[in-house]
């Protein structure tokens, strides 16, 4: 019973550290800039436009402040829903700036880790047909 008051606890604190760096980056562009951006830095790592812009529309609507809580230890933040469980390396801040958020993706496409988008690949393989 302490350990799950103390688990909540964390995560509440965690939710306020998000809300912080959402402020911190905003207001959001439009989303036309934002999909300019993402076909321009998937230009320059020679990924795939196409799937730069269907992943990022799979995971957050091009929601650059996008958040999903999987649980009390794991939240998805951001443009491309970077976990901060599975990728502590990703800051708030990083996840929620939109650049930052798009160059980290398509460093890690190019670095044959696409996988890491596999929970929301049946939705983004359509958006490619």
């Amino acid at each position: 019973m302490v350990q799950k008051s103390i688990d909540i606890i964390k995560f509440l604190i965690r939710v306020f550290q998000l809300a912080i760096a959402i402020k911190k980056n905003q207001p959001a562009p439009p989303v036309e800039e934002i999909k300019r951006y993402i076909v321009e830095t998937a230009r320059k790592y020679g990924v795939s436009e196409k799937l730069a812009l269907a992943v990022a529309q799979a995971e957050s609507g091009f929601n650059p402040f996008a958040i999903n809580i999987n649980s009390l230890d794991s939240i998805d933040r951001g443009l491309y829903q970077w976990n901060d469980k599975y990728h502590p390396e990703v800051t708030d801040e990083m996840a929620f700036n939109y650049k930052i958020a798009t160059e980290l993706f398509c460093k890690a496409v190019k670095n044959g880790k696409l996988h890491w988008w596999n929970s929301s690949r049946h939705i983004w393989e359509k958006l490619l047909s």
